[in-house]
């Protein structure tokens, strides 16, 4: 499994080659990816202006099917979670899909996929990302 973090969910909602060539390499190997419900929002409301996120979704689903993917949601727990992690990374209103993404991360034992790898650095460290490149 992969978490997928909002940097590299912005880079597919964007029709980005770097987003389409992830999502081909998905498909092609039948990873399975893990979106943070707080990244996946926060891409569609920078992106569409759309908070419950349709079309992202629908770019993700043409691509891949739901059966790849799964929506970590934010429930009262996750949300408790994600505050905890992001006390410890900053209260910037960016930074809860970050915490998210990390949250999910560490319950899974897996990789995140970013195109920010620098923030990963310095806000979770402990994380293990992969760098999303042209």
């Amino acid at each position: 499994m992969r978490v997928l973090d909002h940097s590299t969910l912005a880079q597919v909602a964007a029709g980005a080659d770097v987003g389409f060539h992830l999502l081909d390499l998905v498909e092609r190997y039948n990873l399975p990816v893990l979106i943070p419900a707080a990244a996946l929002e926060q891409v569609a409301r920078d992106a569409f202006a759309d908070p419950d996120a349709v079309t992202l979704l629908g770019r993700i689903d043409a691509t891949l099917g739901f059966s790849q993917v799964t929506v970590d949601a934010m429930d009262e727990h996750r949300a408790l979670q994600v505050a905890e992690a992001g006390s410890r990374i900053g209260q910037s209103p960016g930074l809860v899909s970050y915490a998210h993404a990390a949250v999910c991360a560490r319950e899974h034992d897996c990789v995140v996929i970013t195109a920010d790898g620098a923030v990963w650095k310095d806000l979770a460290p402990d994380v293990v990302t992969v760098e999303l490149t042209d």
